[in-house]
């Protein structure tokens, strides 16, 4: 696995292409169980370290969802270290929101939380779906809201 975190920081040089490479870092790490406790601790922390340094807040928020999945996988399961990176990930969310195709990030969030809620995870409830569906359905209004003045602002052009 260190070879696959080597080849990642010197030959990926597109952020494209880091992206789905961590992705496979990612889903290889979460299936695995042969790690001793602090190597796979180790090996997280990379995991979630690289998806950090993504250059475009959206990948990083895009790669941080996908990495919570790391801590609560078969080898550990520790929801509240879940949470803090799905909050850290609505925060990155929230600073992509200008962009209206970046509304994906939420979406891909609340899919996060619906998987822990079905999977009867003891952190999960119903009350943070309805809090994240509640700011989807917020985030939609204010991109329509920018539309309509958008619109009425062409208009009087």
């Amino acid at each position: 696995m260190s070879n696959s975190f080597t080849i990642f920081e010197e030959d990926l040089q597109d952020t494209e292409q880091k992206v789905p490479a961590l992705n496979l870092i990612v889903t290889t790490l979460y299936t695995l169980t042969c790690f001793g406790s602090d190597n796979f601790e180790t090996l997280v922390s990379n995991a979630i370290s690289y998806s950090n340094k993504l250059l475009k807040k959206n990948m990083q928020c895009e790669a941080s969802t996908l990495a919570s999945h790391l801590y609560y996988c078969n080898f550990q399961k520790h929801g509240n270290k879940v949470m803090d990176l799905l909050r850290k990930s609505l925060k990155m969310s929230d600073s992509c929101m200008a962009k209206k195709e970046n509304l994906y990030l939420l979406v891909q969030i609340l899919n996060t939380y619906i998987y822990y809620l079905v999977i009867d995870s003891e952190f999960m409830n119903s009350n943070e779906i309805i809090t994240l569906c509640t700011m989807i359905n917020e985030a939609i209004s204010e991109m329509e809201d920018l539309c309509d003045a958008t619109k009425t602002a062409l208009k009087a052009l």
